[in-house]
């Protein structure tokens, strides 16, 4: 347990680096990036499209990209396009497990990661939970998971997928957005203040 949860901090840490030398490259060079994506309906294709991939197969990220895509078409824009490509690649996802289950998603995700969410998985169409759930975990590995372990129907499955990510689809874009050293400091900040609630909590046992 206590590998998996450095296995997925670092993971964290590792996206978080390469959003920050994204946004810092983007920014000291937009007029390159707004010259190289001149076909930007081309370039939005592209984007989702990789964000289907991402989705699909779960050890891939399209995070490191929002800063990219909210200096090249503004925050909300980028924001519409990301709960319209998440929605979709979740959407895909969730009709792989259900029509052909473990046998197909093994070749695409590692099972074993999969198999750690079986016992959170509601059993039971318990939208608030599935909407946590989205707010806290991955939403390709989650939406793997509710299609094989659940019996969740499409209808709330969608709706939970729209009500939990939204919020963070619109933080990371406008964040995305804001200028670097801002964000350097504000992850920075963020990054003692988890620091501190665990060495408060550790003092505490």
């Amino acid at each position: 347990m206590k590998s998996n949860k450095i296995k997925y901090f670092l993971e964290l840490v590792f996206i978080i680096i390469i959003f920050l030398i994204v946004s810092y490259l983007v920014q000291s060079n937009l007029d390159f990036f707004e010259s190289f994506f001149v076909n930007k309906p081309l370039a939005l294709l592209g984007y989702i499209l990789f964000v289907q991939l991402a989705i699909v197969f779960a050890p891939l990220s399209a995070t490191p990209l929002i800063p990219l895509m909210t200096n090249l078409f503004g925050p909300f824009y980028t924001s519409l396009v990301n709960i319209f490509a998440w929605t979709l690649g979740s959407i895909i996802v969730f009709f792989i497990s259900r029509k052909w289950g473990v046998l197909l998603v093994k070749k695409l995700i590692p099972l074993k990661e999969l198999y750690k969410l079986e016992n959170k998985m509601p059993k039971e169409d318990q939208f608030w939970t599935m909407v946590f759930l989205r707010m806290i975990l991955p939403v390709d590995i989650l939406s793997y998971a509710l299609g094989i372990f659940s019996n969740v129907k499409f209808g709330p499955y969608v709706a939970s997928t729209l009500l939990g990510k939204i919020p963070l689809i619109f933080l990371l874009s406008y964040f995305g957005y804001m200028s670097f050293i801002p964000q350097l400091i504000s992850l920075l900040s963020f990054g003692i203040l988890i620091l501190i609630i665990l060495i408060f909590r550790r003092m505490r046992k």
